[in-house]
């Protein structure tokens, strides 16, 4: 009996997302190759060169199907994504000098790689400074830099570098999952303290605020922190081999907090007695129970015993491995459960059973193949925890009758295990193995297993087939004759190994002598069956025939021997040499036989031949219809024969009324039989019967007809042709129905249907096209006895007055129904203009202004304008005629609109446009303009003596371009120094102010005047000079006010000279006045202010718009008598169209002028 044993590695399933993961698959280490461990039993293979250097520190990381990423030496990132490059940094061209991370590799954990949590793309690269470089490592410290794979096509580029957590570090760094399953713990040891710096990555990144800081373990001096700082699996754990004392540092981990203490201070120099001057690599075994360390310096692995955290229980179960001899450095536990070490002789080492106590653990070297030429003595530098293996068969099959034996090996496989396994029958059955002795088939199928590790519960199934045995059985010749042989032979099978006693292996042996045989066949599943047979000597062979001995006329029968085996040859006498013959006639028959081992034999068979009788039918088969008979006799009855059917008749005439097949047998007297075959069939009569799902329908509606009690076996035929169940027909009239079977028996029906014709509804409108306000009858062209339109009224006709689409359904008196619908056309023409109104600005009588305007056609039909008009002749369309034509929906149309004023006005109007065509339309927008008129009222300078008579003449001027001249009542306020003239009288109007206020004369004139376009009189003032004063006195315009609306005036002083003689009744000092001058006016751009003067003292300019408001000021001192010139030039591009005044205020002089701005 066989022994089956199946090993369920690793059933480690759903205790966090991440343990499925093949992040730590393959391993770059500063090697020759790449080895990975993403083959099939998890045991490493090479994957490809490397390209990483490195004397330490070095960490690699796989995406979660095991595809190799990218690895690291500390200084640089090597991409084996992109052709095996140094990955480059996000400005596309990484210098490897310049831009390099600020690892060591000279380092121990000079880095870790690790995905940032809920991220596919985002990787954190950890980095720690070189304890070989003091100066380097202070400065540099813990960082770390970020690649994100998204970049570069999709091949990787450093996004952030070297990101410092804090300087100086040590060469130790190490990370630890966080008990939510998610986020990633970074551990970190200050330089020359005993602080352990714990800091959290999650899906916002490093939190270097919230830093947990632990006081743990001994002080680190200057030469400490250079060996490994290592979790278990569990990330509860952590092993410091980082004191160069040689002393071990077992401290607890608490991955919800991150807070580390110190659990245990192992002095191993004092246990093994061994001068230890540094730790370096430590490694957990799986199951957290024992922990390995290796040291530059000594030839074997220490290993000790864990299972108890326990200085005395560790001190008195500590385990030297020095099978091999080698100087052993970093410790790496592997995704196949195993842990693997480097050594200074660049060879990799492996302790193939860590779980296990002592030598059994089997430490060994792995193969050549994995020696580097490259000096390193670092392993990758990776998350610890637990991975995902993937289940192994330790054996090859399982047969019927063996033992089955099933063992579950978890990892970690601790002895608080709890297994349930779940038999293919529904069973349960607890504990780690399952026994079934003497298996069979029904053994097969699935069975599962439950393993809860400290409350994860894992579940993994295996599907076991129990197989059948070979078939085995030797068949040939057991006897045989003295000097000759037999062929013993098995079933033959191209799946079977077979093995005789003889030592053959071939699936038929030849036997020579006498004994017994044995076989052994396996089959393709390892299933072994057996057989034995004892071959015997024998004499000549004899035999018997097998056969009758008689025979009938016309009847053959076959003769044979009960000799077996094919080494038997035959010889019949009718010249055969098969193991049988066929005889048709009687006589006798001789059969000589010889085997190839030599034996014969020879024997004879008399056959006696007898005449045979003979009976028949007129025909073999007959077919009637269900009802009818049959008598029916052989052709001929010989009274000598015995005659009797196969139902047991004996009468050879007899009558048939049912399906009948039978034999007729004649026997004659020598007992020589003929048989007659006859059918008799009766066949079921069809009905021919139509069913009509209806037999009356409206035109469009068909009608099926149904051979109401079809039967496939029959034949149909439709008056229409068709030999179908059922038929559709679409005309009126008879239709009829026959009934066959198989043309025996037949029937026929008919049925009238009638198919109303075509109910032809035709709509018809008085008009189909509407304007907005008309309306128009639809009705049908013919009459029906019922109607209803789509808008719910049931009348003959309906009037409508809009547009759409219009149904109506009516029905004749059968119910019949037809549809018909006609469109009706309203026209709904509309224009948008693009503005609400048109606005002109305003202008000086004469000029024009053409203001654009765009409006929009939507409508649904063509547009046509007929015309477009204003009110008013002063507004002007530049571009009539060509507006005037048809339009299509969606065109916009712009219209030119001139402003031509002939008077000073405010003009409002509209403008509107006109369609006729198809249907009368229009559509107006407001139009607002104004205009107005511009007079210069001016003096000129007069000369005069003191006494004497004198005329002022009134001069005025058209501004604007119109008209040439006009006529318009006015009132003129001047004023002038009383003390240089005495107005008496005016030539036209009349004076209707005249007084002294205060040193200036007011005089106010009513009058009517004649205006130009050239500057002319309009008016003199008379009166009588007075004294003055040597200088000339300005005669200042203050007011205008025009009689008509939107008149506006232009002020222009003059100047009045005295000449007379005075005595001197004091000292009089003389001066020149103060003039101001202005141009250009009108002014369309700079306007240049000139300004003489003698006085001294203080001056202000300031200009006025028409409403009084202040839009220009200056101001300046002068402090002595003598002539200056004031010049200045004020842009008027700010100020709108109008009138201004400029006042100049002087210490003596007060001076106004009016300008026209005109842009």
């Amino acid at each position: 009996m066989k022994t089956f044993y199946l090993i369920l590695i690793g059933l480690v399933l759903n205790v966090f997302s991440t343990y499925s993961q093949k992040e730590a698959y393959n391993w770059d280490y500063g090697g020759d190759n790449v080895i990975t461990f993403n083959t099939p039993d998890r045991e490493p293979e090479i994957l490809t060169n490397s390209i990483l250097t490195t004397w330490e520190g070095c960490t690699s990381i796989s995406d979660s199907t095991g595809k190799f990423l990218f690895s690291s030496n500390g200084l640089w990132v090597f991409n084996y994504i992109d052709n095996q490059t140094i990955m480059k940094f996000n400005d596309g061209v990484y210098d490897p000098i310049t831009e390099q991370m600020n690892g060591g590799i000279s380092a121990t954990q000079s880095s870790i790689i690790v995905k940032k949590p809920e991220s596919d793309s985002i990787y954190y690269i950890f980095t720690a400074g070189s304890k070989t470089t003091p100066a380097v490592c202070s400065e540099l410290g813990y960082n770390y830099s970020i690649v994100d794979l998204r970049k570069n096509e999709g091949k990787g580029e450093i996004v952030e570098l070297n990101n410092l957590l804090y300087a100086p570090s040590t060469e130790q760094l190490t990370a630890v999952r966080h008990g939510n399953g998610t986020d990633i713990w970074i551990i970190t040891h200050r330089e020359e303290s005993n602080i352990f710096d714990v800091f959290l990555l999650t899906k916002d990144g490093v939190d270097t605020q919230n830093v947990v800081s632990s006081f743990a373990g001994t002080k680190y001096s200057t030469y400490d922190g250079i060996g490994y700082l290592k979790s278990n699996l569990q990330g509860n754990l952590l092993a410091n081999a980082g004191l160069n004392s040689g002393n071990l540092e077992i401290l607890t981990f608490d991955n919800l907090t991150g807070k580390i203490s110190l659990l245990l201070n192992i002095n191993l120099e004092q246990i093994i007695n061994k001068k230890i001057y540094n730790l370096y690599g430590v490694e957990f075994s799986n199951d957290n129970t024992k922990l390995y360390l290796g040291c530059f310096h000594l030839g074997f692995i220490i290993q000790m015993d864990i299972t108890d955290l326990n200085i005395e229980y560790i001190k008195n179960n500590i385990h030297i491995l020095d099978n091999i001899k080698s100087s052993y450095a970093a410790l790496q536990i592997a995704p196949n459960g195993k842990i693997y070490i480097s050594s200074r002789l660049n060879k990799l080492y492996v302790i193939n059973n860590p779980n296990i106590k002592g030598d059994s653990c089997d430490l060994s070297f792995t193969h050549e193949k994995f020696t580097s030429n490259k000096l390193h003595v670092g392993l990758p530098n990776i998350l610890a925890e637990i991975t995902d293996f993937s289940i192994k068969i330790t054996t090859n099959t399982v047969c019927v009758g063996d033992d089955l034996i099933l063992t579950a090996n978890p990892l970690p496989d601790y002895t608080s295990n709890k297994y349930t396994w779940t038999l293919p029958e529904g069973s349960e059955f607890e504990g780690k193995v399952i026994e079934i002795s003497n298996a069979n088939l029904t053994h097969s199928g699935l069975y599962k297993i439950k393993v809860n590790i400290k409350g994860s519960v894992l579940y993994d199934s295996i599907y076991i087939e129990v197989h059948q045995p070979s078939f085995v059985k030797i068949s040939g010749n057991l006897s045989f004759c003295k000097n000759g042989s037999t062929t013993l032979s098995a079933y033959r099978s191209s799946a079977y190994n077979y093995k005789w006693s003889t030592g053959d292996t071939t699936f038929s042996i030849i036997i020579r002598n006498e004994g017994e045989y044995h076989l052994t066949v396996e089959n393709e599943f390892g299933c072994k069956s057996y057989d034995t047979v004892y071959v015997t000597y024998s004499e000549d062979l004899r035999y018997n025939f097998i056969g009758e001995d008689r025979i009938c006329t016309g009847d053959t029968l076959f003769l044979s021997t009960d000799l077996t085996g094919d080494d038997v040859l035959y010889e019949w006498s009718t010249g055969e040499t098969s193991p049988s013959i066929l005889v048709t006639k009687g006589g006798k028959y001789i059969l000589k036989v010889r085997t190839e081992a030599g034996c014969e034999g020879i024997d004879s068979i008399t056959i006696q031949e007898f005449e045979k009788p003979d009976v028949a039918f007129e025909k073999s088969h007959y077919r009637l219809c269900e009802g009818e008979s049959l008598t029916i006799k052989p052709l001929e009855i010989n009274s000598a024969y015995n005659y009797i059917w196969s139902d047991g008749n004996t009468e050879p005439e007899r009558t048939f009324t049912q399906n009948s097949e039978l034999y007729l047998i004649a026997i004659a007297e020598n007992n020589c039989a003929d048989t007659a075959h006859i059918k008799v069939e009766f066949l079921e009569n069809p009905v021919a019967s139509i069913l009509a799902d209806k037999t009356e329908v409206c035109f469009g509606e068909k009608i099926v007809l149904t051979s109401e009690y079809f039967n496939p076996e029959f034949e149909y035929l439709w008056s229409t042709g068709e030999t179908t169940e059922s038929i559709t027909v679409t005309e009126s009239g008879v239709y009829k129905l026959f009934a066959t079977n198989d043309n025996v028996c037949s029937d026929s029906t008919e049925i009238e249907v009638k198919i109303h014709p075509d109910l032809a509804l035709e709509l018809l409108a008085d008009n189909t096209k509407l304007c907005f306000h008309d309306s128009t009858s639809i009705y049908p062209a013919s009459t029906y006895a019922e109607y209803l339109w789509s808008s719910g009224e049931t009348t003959p006709a309906i009037t409508v007055k809009d547009a759409g689409i219009y149904e109506l359904i009516v029905k004749n008196e059968f119910g019949c129904a037809d549809t018909a619908e006609i469109e009706i056309f309203k026209y709904d023409a509309e224009i948008q203009f693009d503005k609400e109104k048109l606005i002109f600005d305003e202008l000086c009588v004469g000029n024009s202004k053409i203001e654009n305007l765009q409006f929009k056609i939507e409508t649904e039909t063509e547009f046509t304008i007929s015309s477009i008009t204003t009110s008013n002749n002063l507004f002007e369309i530049v571009n009539y005629n060509s507006l005037l034509k048809t339009y299509k929906n969606g065109e916009i149309v712009n219209i030119e609109i001139r402003f031509n004023p002939q008077d000073a006005g405010i003009f409002d109007d509209e403008l509107v446009l006109y369609s006729n065509t198809p249907c009368e339309y229009s559509k107006s927008i407001p139009i607002s303009a104004s205009a107005k008129q511009i007079i210069e009222f001016s003096f000129d300078e007069i000369y005069s003596e003191a006494g004497e008579s004198i005329e002022i003449p009134l001069y005025g001027q058209i501004k604007c371009p119109a008209p040439q001249n006009l006529t318009t009542d006015y009132e003129i306020e001047i004023a002038i120094d009383k003390e240089y003239f005495a107005p008496e009288s005016v030539k036209l109007g009349s004076i209707i102010q005249n007084e002294i206020i205060g040193n200036e004369r007011v005089l106010k004139i009513a009058s009517n005047g004649d205006f130009r376009q050239i500057k002319s009189e309009i008016n003199v003032i008379y009166g009588k000079a007075l004294l003055g004063r040597s200088e000339p006195t300005p005669i200042i315009i203050e007011d205008v006010k025009l009689a008509k609306s939107r008149y506006e005036a232009l002020f222009t002083n003059g100047w009045l000279s005295v000449d007379g003689c005075v005595n001197d009744i004091a000292t009089i000092q003389m001066f020149a006045p103060t003039r101001m001058s202005v141009s250009p006016n009108p002014s369309g751009g700079e306007l240049k202010v000139n300004i003489g003067t003698q006085e001294d003292g203080s001056f202000r300019l300031v200009i006025f718009d028409v409403q009084g408001r202040e839009v220009y000021r200056t101001e300046f001192t002068k402090s002595d008598k003598t002539f200056e010139q004031k010049d200045y030039n004020i842009n008027t591009q700010n100020l709108g169209n109008g009138i201004y005044t400029i006042h100049l205020t002087a210490p003596w002089t007060l001076l106004r002028e009016q300008v026209v701005v005109v842009r």
